[in-house]
């Protein structure tokens, strides 16, 4: 251990056909043993392309010029041979998508046990010895298979005895991700790429994660390169962190250097466009400065490489001179500054005013114009035509506070409704009651005998009931698996609940296929990956039109819609006859919202709608979203693993363990004074810009139950850091609390300053049952 990567003026062309695309453009960092360096960036910005780059998995890019050195090895001119040693046993990669980097047809253990051989596998194996061995009998050693129960323990599985023989798809997202981890760790590796490695995971499973992955950093001295768009994980992560934008570093230092006074305008554009960016738990919603903001334009085409600031086009401080030359690295103060002196804050401006100028006073732009690279009217942008951004232009994140003083009936009940006529009603939209929803774990009729017991029904949810009116969002938060999508998907029709009823406008609904095409076109769906949801082979405006063909509009009326809603989500009705391959992410999501929209719903149900996506896009797509609740009086259900996005939309919030709602409240209130422990717990697990305040003593312990045996007396009992002997006896029912609701025996005590110990519970909890 000890070996220092080095990266040097590293540049990076793809070719696109006839056309090159200049994806790095001279990115120059260290990376030191037993540091953690954080690189962040717009999607797109050349991050992954430069981890790919250092592991030799560049192609079909190449390495045009720069240098990679690790260990006195300069990787861009080693054989074969040289970077497959290095890959097996020095630099390891972990990717970030593990559903597509885990093997479908070998089990878990089976994939580790190869990296392990491949670690110690020296100068190569012949096609003979390789076909000899097949990639089941590696496991089969003793001293192999130890290795990887080993292993699958450090990163922190728990019984790891009963997932070593499972496969991929029998795994949580989060157990998933911790595989990766394993398989990379197989190899005691040097140095550690992480590209994304929590992205799409819940708050809880991050932390358990990043923990375990900070924890192996400490012990073996491991060089660890987080890529990340999440400012905030990288903020409580690292201890550098580079900043990338259009293939190169233009901003790098100590995190809390950064942090604190970040210098380059397209750092402070990205951590402008954080929602709740300080602390997720201080949010003001009258303050502008704490809301989501958006960048002006969008990235360049990467057609060529750039002669001057690689962000100039989208600079409200450039100059002309700026866009004529390479800008300086310039410590934070003023000195010019060596590009690779890696303890130092620099920046690469040479305008003081944008060197100097505050993350509030940064402007922002109108929510309604698209950052793809299209303008208010929807035509292209050329490079560098992009218009100066608008100070607080239009509108950003809408918020409406429910009243302080409503009745108790608020906290699970909405505002008033609004009917078709636009008349006030006094019937929500969406009601559900008692709603409750069983899965079997195998449609084997063996196994569905009761008599044999071997197929225990998965409670995914359990007793919910909630109402939505118009006008309102409803954030729905909670762990992967505690049955938030399950519940969006009995509110869709897609499911149809086990017992208990789904009312549309007062009126109860079945599935899908017994809903008419009005009760259809009053919900509209947005997934959380518009690339999987979009069809390839489709066009945009076939995909936005699919559903108006369904509810039988003419092929006048529905292309006139299409033209509509594309001008609605901020997109240029010239995109209809593009497919899904030629869009940005954020492009897409656009128009899986249009889709939504297109047969003019009622009700809204987004699930994870901006997981994926980097800051700037998710800022532009919240604002959407506001935008048109404003001029629609539309209702979401926003289903959400992050807390800080939730607050900046919801009116209320909704948290749910285990299939249940354990607290419903106002989100001013249920995210700054939850009355809850598992909410507290959730938003002790969210990452935050602000250096810790306490939060890191207060973990979440333990996995979620199975969900087809829940625990007898509170369901969370088990993983409660105040938990009382009564916990385990009684099953609290949903109660009101001031005026949010809560599933706790605990909780008019409960707040997140005036927390009891639990002697103190236990106690009480005697002395209650001794009356």
């Amino acid at each position: 251990m000890g070996a220092t990567l080095t990266v040097e003026d590293l540049h990076v062309r793809f070719q696109n056909g006839s056309d090159p695309v200049y994806a790095v453009n001279g990115a120059s960092f260290e990376l030191r043993a037993g540091e953690t360096v954080g690189l962040v960036g717009e999607s797109g910005c050349g991050k992954s392309v430069t981890a790919r780059s250092i592991v030799g998995l560049e192609e079909p890019g190449e390495i045009v010029e720069g240098s990679i050195e690790f260990d006195g090895i300069e990787t861009t001119t080693a054989d074969d041979r040289t970077r497959r040693r290095l890959r097996a046993r020095a630099l390891a990669l972990v990717f970030q998508d593990p559903s597509t980097a885990l093997n479908p047809v070998y089990t878990v253990g089976e994939q580790i046990a190869e990296a392990i051989r491949a670690s110690r596998r020296v100068g190569g194996q012949s096609i003979l010895e390789e076909l000899a061995t097949s990639v089941r009998s590696r496991l089969r050693t003793r001293r192999t298979r130890q290795r990887v129960l080993e292993l699958l323990e450090t990163v922190g599985i728990p019984r790891p005895e009963a997932l070593i023989d499972a496969y991929p798809h029998q795994c949580s997202g989060g157990m998933r991700q911790r595989i990766l981890l394993a398989i990379a760790l197989a190899r005691r590796p040097e140095i550690l790429i992480a590209d994304e490695p929590t992205t799409g995971l819940d708050t809880t499973t991050q932390r358990a994660v990043l923990d375990r992955l900070e924890a192996l950093t400490d012990a073996t001295e491991m060089g660890v390169l987080l890529i990340s768009h999440d400012f905030g994980v990288v903020a409580e992560r690292c201890d550098r962190v580079l900043v990338m934008y259009d293939g190169d570093i233009v901003e790098r230092g100590p995190v809390d250097s950064i942090r604190s006074n970040p210098a380059h305008p397209y750092t402070k554009t990205l951590l402008g466009c954080l929602p709740g960016r300080s602390d997720p738990r201080v949010f003001d919603r009258s303050d502008p400065g704490s809301r989501p903001s958006m960048s002006s334009g969008s990235p360049s085409d990467r057609s060529a490489p750039p002669s001057g600031c690689v962000f100039a086009d989208r600079c409200s401080f450039a100059r002309s001179t700026c866009r004529e030359r390479s800008q300086p690295t310039v410590a934070v103060g003023g000195e010019r500054s060596s590009r690779l002196e890696s303890d130092a804050h620099t920046v690469r401006c040479g305008v003081r005013e944008a060197r100097e100028a505050t993350l509030e006073s940064m402007p922002t732009r109108d929510p309604t114009r698209s950052t793809d690279g299209l303008d208010a009217n929807g035509s292209s942008r050329e490079r560098g035509s992009d218009p100066k951004p608008m100070v607080d232009g239009g509108s950003t994140v809408r918020r409406r506070r429910v009243d302080a003083e409503a009745s108790i009936e608020s906290a699970t009940s909405a505002p008033n409704a609004s009917g078709p006529s636009g008349e006030r009603s006094d019937r929500p939209l969406i009601e559900l009651e008692d709603v409750r929803k069983r899965f079997r774990r195998s449609e084997s009729l063996v196994d569905r005998l009761p008599w044999l017991g071997a197929d225990d029904p998965i409670r995914a949810v359990r007793g919910v009931s909630l109402e939505l009116s118009s006008g309102e969002t409803l954030g729905l938060v909670g762990e992967s698996g505690c049955g938030k999508s399950t519940l969006a998907r009995l509110v869709t029709g897609i499911e149809v609940p086990t017992a208990g009823a789904v009312r549309l406008r007062g009126e109860a609904v079945g599935g899908v296929d017994s809903r008419t095409n009005d009760q259809l076109a009053e919900i509209g769906t947005v997934f959380q990956n518009p690339g999987a949801s979009l069809n390839p082979k489709r066009t945009v405006g076939q995909s936005i039109a699919e559903p108006l063909i369904e509810a039988g509009w003419d092929d006048a009326r529905r292309a006139d819609r299409v033209d509509e809603v594309l001008s609605l989500v901020a997109l240029s009705p010239d995109l209809a006859n593009r497919y899904p391959r030629q869009l940005s992410g954020g492009q897409r999501q656009r128009v899986a919202i249009a889709r939504a929209l297109a047969p003019e719903p009622s009700v809204l149900v987004l699930d994870e709608p901006t997981a994926a996506l980097d800051p700037s896009t998710q800022a532009t797509i919240l604002s959407l979203l506001a935008d048109l609740q404003d001029r629609l009086e539309i209702a979401y259900l926003f289903v959400s693993h992050d807390l800080a996005v939730v607050r900046t939309v919801a009116d209320r919030v909704a948290t749910m363990y285990l299939g249940r709602f354990v607290e419903v409240g106002p989100v001013d209130r249920t995210m700054s004074d939850p009355t809850h422990p598992y909410t507290q717990a959730l938003l002790d697990a969210s990452p935050r810009l602000s250096a810790s305040d306490g939060s890191d003593d207060r973990r979440l312990a333990g996995d979620p139950p199975d969900p087809s045996a829940p625990p007898e007396g509170c369901a969370f009992h088990p993983r409660c850091p105040a938990a009382t002997e009564e916990c385990t006896r009684v099953d609290p029912s949903l109660e009101a609390t001031g005026d949010s609701k809560s599933r706790c025996l605990y909780a008019p005590d409960w707040t997140a300053t005036d927390q009891r110990s639990n002697t103190d519970r236990a106690g009480r909890s005697n002395d209650a049952n001794s009356k």
